[in-house]
């Protein structure tokens, strides 16, 4: 069994941290450019999945 890839999971989590600040524009009344990235968390999110399922399936496996 493979391990995990540790910097995929920490930029998954940055990734979740970003999407939920944009949801956050209440907290910042007269600074609402800090509730950007929406868009960014869930590319990076995204780019993540896509990397974790492409490695996946590319991986020989011990099939008999």
């Amino acid at each position: 069994m493979k391990q995990r890839n540790i910097s995929i999971d920490i930029l998954k989590c940055f990734a979740a941290l970003i999407i939920t600040n944009s949801h956050m524009d209440i907290l910042y009344p007269k600074f609402g450019a800090l509730a950007t990235g929406g868009a960014i968390g869930d590319a990076l999110f995204f780019f993540c999945s896509g990397s974790v399922s492409y490695t996946h399936l590319t991986l020989p496996t011990n099939r008999e």
